[in-house]
């Protein structure tokens, strides 16, 4: 879901968008690991209610903050 949440974040894309690339584009099935054909994708209300959990819990700035150390070390 992390990684959903960075895709979602990376492109700009509202809840529903997200799910619909994640089946359209081989790229993000790539980055998240997952075969659609064998793995049940988040539909995008797991997407909205995991957005919200981060957005109540104050979590997506530390979530952030960790990602740009870890590609400034790379």
């Amino acid at each position: 879901m992390l990684k959903i949440h960075l895709l979602q974040q990376f492109y700009e894309l509202g809840d529903l968008a997200t799910e619909e690339a994640i089946y359209d584009r081989i790229s993000f099935q790539e980055f998240l690991g997952i075969d659609t054909l064998s793995t049940n994708v988040p539909d995008e209300t797991t997407i909205l209610n995991f957005r919200h959990f981060l957005e109540e819990n104050r979590l997506q700035e530390t979530i952030f903050q960790e990602v740009l150390l870890l590609l400034k070390d790379k």
